[in-house]
């Protein structure tokens, strides 16, 4: 892999710490020693927030509430003895809709407060209609609250089979607190997820590769995987040279989803016919069949069953965005602009509904000291002015991008070159 520490992503660095330093010998160069720094951080970080899930845990069970721990909160939870630490930038968590209010006041009683948006509005259509909502509290990692699992759209079905299986992470017979899914379950979301972040504007993340490709791990073995031996050099440039970006993805024992290495009176998690038709039942089937493809062709996971068609996803897509990228996610723009204005629908009132359509043009004063990080005494009215017009070109931007891409497609459609792969 040639290239420096600092292109190497921030998902990817302890990996590297685990394979490029030695624990013996210690760091050889001064970029180990910033990367052997960075990586105690990060254990010190997780074990602060699992400290904070104890603490959110412990006041939801206080009020007979719940909370489903996704993505890397699960990981965090679920594999706490694995040498390899899991990047954080949230705290994610699932309640069920009628609890959203319960929960909310349960973490502001412990020091949260929800992020502002452009009005109270907008707060409430972030939880109940859009992608969640965001709270802070100093010195603690944001919590990010959804009511539904991301990456699987509106679907009861899955909620209700992802509920009535979640356990407590202590073993116990507990149903109040921060829960976690079935592994199965689990995989099944990450699959669905990252399938839902190569479509732009999103993006996706390495450490969700890791993530599953752990999943399948334990599934198949049941215990924490050996480390490899570290690559030798003289230096962190050195063993780079010797390094694949993708060996990073999964710096521990090779994976094979079929063998079985568990004791005898530990059954495998889950089967894989349960788990494709869990797939079909969600209707994720082929977002897990890309995904499980593509975990198949470049780390050998071997997973059985992958329903016909499935291909894989490139290498490079799952670790940087295509040329097209940057003119597809601007083209989102107007539509998600429009989405919203429609959203006002759902809102109780006429007073509230005309409150935020102008609140999307003037945010509240404190949004926007945020948004464009203002001092308290900032005279505002030419940052509105200035609001006014970066929403415009914003819009002008998105509505050019999609004439762009049109024009892309038509020429596609005409010419004699092969379709280019679904994920690119």
């Amino acid at each position: 892999m040639k290239t420096t520490l600092a292109g190497v992503p921030a998902d990817l660095r302890p990996a590297l710490y685990l394979r490029a330093v030695s624990i013996l010998e210690g760091p050889c160069d001064a970029e180990e020693v910033a990367l052997e720094e960075e990586f105690g951080s990060l254990i010190l970080g997780n074990d602060q927030a699992r400290s904070e899930l104890q603490c959110i845990s412990s006041v939801l069970r206080t009020q007979r509430l719940a909370a489903l721990a996704i993505k890397g909160t699960a990981h965090l939870i679920r594999f706490r003895q694995w040498p390899l630490p899991r990047a954080l930038s949230d705290l994610d968590l699932i309640v069920h809709q009628p609890d959203a209010a319960a929960v909310l006041e349960c973490l502001n009683r412990i020091g949260y407060v929800v992020e502002e948006w452009n009005s109270p509005e907008d707060t409430f259509l972030h939880l109940y209609e859009g992608p969640g909502l965001r709270l802070l509290r100093s010195g603690s990692l944001p919590v990010d609250l959804q009511i539904r699992l991301p990456g699987l759209g509106a679907s009861p079905l899955a909620e209700e089979e992802a509920w009535v299986a979640a356990c407590s992470p202590d073993g116990d017979e507990a149903r109040h607190g921060v829960l976690l899914l079935h592994p199965m379950h689990e995989l099944l979301l990450a699959m669905a997820h990252l399938a839902k972040h190569l479509e732009p504007p999103l993006r996706p993340s390495p450490k969700w590769i890791t993530d599953m490709l752990m999943l399948v791990y334990a599934r198949t073995h049941g215990d924490v995987p050996p480390l490899l031996p570290p690559i030798e050099g003289q230096s962190l440039e050195a063993k780079l040279e010797r390094l694949e970006r993708w060996d990073l993805f999964w710096p521990v024992a090779p994976l094979d989803a079929r063998g079985e290495s568990r004791p005898p009176d530990q059954p495998a998690l889950w089967t894989w016919d349960d788990f494709w038709a869990t797939a079909r039942r969600w209707d994720i089937e082929a977002s897990a069949g890309a995904i499980a493809v593509t975990l198949n062709a470049h780390w050998q996971t071997a997973i059985p069953s992958v329903p016909d068609g499935s291909e894989a996803i490139p290498l490079e897509r799952l670790a940087a965005a295509d040329d097209a990228f940057d003119l597809a996610a601007a083209s989102t723009v107007p539509r998600d602009y429009l989405r919203r204005a429609i959203q006002v629908r759902t809102l109780p009132g006429v007073r509230a509904k005309l409150r935020y359509i102008g609140r999307l043009v003037f945010p509240t004063a404190s949004n926007l000291r945020r948004r464009y990080q203002l001092a308290e005494n900032a005279f505002l009215p030419p940052h509105y002015a200035r609001h006014l017009v970066n929403t415009a070109r914003k819009f002008l931007r998105g509505l050019v991008a999609m004439l762009l891409l049109r024009i892309r497609r038509v020429r596609a459609l005409t010419s004699s070159s092969p379709p280019q792969e679904r994920w690119r």
